[in-house]
């Protein structure tokens, strides 16, 4: 196969359209998806009163935590809901929307636990087996992640979103082609083909087949024309895959997803790389900047953004820029190699918790919280809490509260 593009994927949606399959998650789109306040008050009082009455009644603490929701009160919902798991552990509804609570403001690691724990009290439900399969995906633990979405696909083989996460988890080298029939399938069970039509063209970016490419991503943009990872994806295409031939297509499409999104950081980037090919060198400081300001990996551009502030005559700050992005490549250099050592020995000895809490260790010391964090979230599945695992986990929590830090986990390489 001809060498592709590496495109970042669209996040797929945390809750399913047409969810209700099981008393667990038939609130799951409707209440659990930020509800309207109106009458939210009158409700809130009668399950209130109704506790009153019937204190050990789980589906009532549930159902007060998301009136809670609605009503702005998000700790109070997530404090109710860990609570009710807590006192009723085989009532699956309380950790399965503390779950989506947690996948809705994008933590997913903090959604697998609860979503697991209400996967295994009711196995029979397709509907919880998928969103504990959606939270591992996001969690960056497709292994686990495949086990419950094959689950979840025995037990529901016309659920659309199953068959779309499957394709995402199949889409990687040598099984990609596995990825692009799972997307069609997606396609044939969902009144909304976007999602289904943009993974397939840019399964197919990756594969360097440009004009398969192209065709699929512009289906893609006629279906849904203001995605704007749809357009930005297309402008790669257009941009990298075609030599020249549709450049200016390429631009146009960035400059659209502009309009759409301001502060869309690729859209940036790539106009930054427009601008110093055309020699517009403080254009493409301007973008570059405003790529910066939000791009998850900033310094995977810091370079080109140094040479664009030399070539436009700002000599001393392209010269800070660049001594920060040589020190980020050898603390990048130097993570690698320490986290591929302490895999090794994770490997060698699997049920060792010393190599695990070294390696969360390392990865705190160098701004990697996230990483810290699926270490930490993968030895309790394996062996289970203690002490250093509960201490770790809040200097997990301290070091998230206090924002990014060190050379890998801070910075964005501005002069």
């Amino acid at each position: 196969m001809r060498a592709g593009i590496v495109i970042l994927g669209a996040l797929l949606t945390a809750v399913a359209p047409g969810c209700g399959r099981s008393p667990a998650s038939r609130t799951a789109g409707a209440t659990a998806a930020a509800p309207p306040r109106g009458g939210a008050t009158t409700a809130r009082a009668a399950v209130e009163a109704a506790l009153k009455t019937a204190p050990d009644d789980p589906s009532l603490h549930v159902e007060l935590a998301l009136l809670e929701r609605a009503d702005g009160e998000l700790p109070a919902a997530v404090k109710r809901l860990t609570e009710a798991w807590r006192r009723f552990p085989r009532h699956p509804r309380a950790p399965f929307h503390l779950g989506l609570l947690h996948l809705a403001n994008g933590n997913a690691v903090a959604a697998v636990a609860p979503l697991e724990a209400a996967a295994a009290a009711a196995p029979g439900d397709a509907e919880l087996q998928y969103h504990a399969a959606l939270a591992l995906f996001r969690a960056g633990m497709e292994p686990q992640a495949r086990e419950y979405a094959a689950r979840a696909h025995r037990l529901d083989p016309d659920h659309p979103q199953t068959w779309l996460l499957l394709a995402r988890l199949n889409d990687h080298h040598g099984t990609a082609l596995k990825a692009i029939a799972y997307a069609k399938g997606y396609l044939a069970r969902s009144p909304e083909p976007a999602p289904g039509l943009y993974l397939i063209g840019r399964i197919y970016a990756r594969l360097g087949s440009k004009e398969e490419a192209a065709e699929w991503l512009n289906r893609a943009a006629e279906t849904d024309p203001h995605n704007v990872e749809t357009l930005v994806t297309l402008g790669r295409v257009y941009y990298e895959m075609f030599k020249g031939e549709r450049t200016k297509d390429g631009i146009a499409l960035f400059q659209r997803a502009l309009q759409l999104q301001p502060d869309h950081w690729e859209a940036h980037r790539f106009l930054a790389r427009a601008a110093m090919d055309e020699r517009r060198f403080q254009d493409a400081v301007d973008h570059f900047e405003a790529a910066l300001k939000t791009a998850p990996r900033p310094y995977d551009f810091t370079y080109d953004y140094g040479q664009a502030l030399l070539r436009a005559g700002r000599s001393e700050e392209g010269g800070r820029v660049l001594a920060r992005y040589e020190a980020y490549r050898k603390a990048r250099e130097r993570f690698d190699r320490e986290t591929a050592r302490l895999s090794k020995r994770i490997q060698a000895r699997p049920r060792d918790r010393g190599p695990r809490y070294e390696l969360a260790r390392f990865c705190l010391s160098m701004g990697q919280v996230a990483a810290a964090e699926n270490v930490l979230r993968e030895t309790a599945q394996a062996l289970g809490t203690d002490t250093t695992l509960e201490n770790l986990m809040k200097a997990v929590q301290a070091a998230r509260a206090a924002g990014p830090a060190g050379v890998l986990g801070g910075g964005h390489g501005r002069s």
